[in-house]
């Protein structure tokens, strides 16, 4: 397995999937599908105050990922601070569209706004 992978400017460490547990850490975390060409496929990605905790068969997105092949998951320890991680995480979905967090943000969608009473 390669050293580092550079997803959009953030440089990631690629590991087995389930190694997630090993990293007692802040960072960004990806779910990955690897193809028998080496091609990769950005599945979703998340940050963490703790790797370990979130990135497991736990996870919300742990079924749909494994379902589109996920066998890679990459993680990115250099952005500790919160803010850091949110705004990275930010532009990765935003640059490379994984399917996953599409799903994950209209779970999570807040309903139609109020309207004011005039």
């Amino acid at each position: 397995m390669e050293q580092t992978i550079d997803w959009a400017g953030v440089t990631m460490l690629p590991m087995g999937h389930h190694d997630g547990r090993f990293i007692h850490a802040p960072g960004l975390y990806a779910f990955v599908r690897r193809g028998p060409d080496g091609s990769r496929s950005l599945l979703y990605v998340d940050h963490a105050d703790d790797i370990s905790v979130v990135a497991g068969p736990g996870h919300p997105q742990w079924a749909a990922a494994l379902a589109l092949g996920m066998n890679e998951l990459h993680v990115a320890l250099q952005a500790s601070l919160r803010l850091d991680r949110l705004i990275l995480r930010g532009e990765l979905i935003k640059r490379l569209a994984p399917g996953l967090n599409e799903t994950d943000d209209a779970r999570e969608a807040p309903a139609a706004p109020l309207q004011a009473f005039v």
